[in-house]
């Protein structure tokens, strides 16, 4: 009388198996042989397999690794940089950069834009 249990259900039609967790555990049975009807609305489908090699019977197992590289990046709103000139002849600076921003859409913007005191 004082028991409870969790029902995890795969599959099936899910008015009937709901009668699992509201009705009677009796009827249990007969739910289960109701909805184990395979047909194009209800498909069964394998829940986990493992495989054997035919020549000997061993499990098939998929060793595998792979690389991958991870980009990060750092947004700013804004910034600063000291261009230091200490040579002694005249130096030419060209300083350009992207400024990337997205539309509504979520498309992006990329605007090239130049130094005005460039050279």
């Amino acid at each position: 009388k004082n028991s409870s249990f969790k029902a995890v259900i795969y599959g099936g039609s899910a008015k009937d198996e709901v009668q699992i967790i509201d009705g009677n555990l009796g009827d249990l049975r007969d739910i289960l042989k109701k909805g184990a009807t395979f047909n194009r609305e209800t498909p069964g489908v394998p829940i986990a397999y493992t495989t054997n090699f035919l020549k000997d019977n061993e499990l098939a197992v998929i060793k595998n690794n792979s690389e991958y590289i991870e980009t990060t990046s750092k947004a700013y709103t804004d910034g600063k940089i000291n261009i230091d000139h200490s040579g002694g002849y005249v130096a030419q600076f060209n300083i350009s950069w992207d400024e990337v921003n997205y539309d509504p859409e979520g498309n992006e913007i990329v605007q090239h834009k130049n130094w005005s005191e460039n050279n």
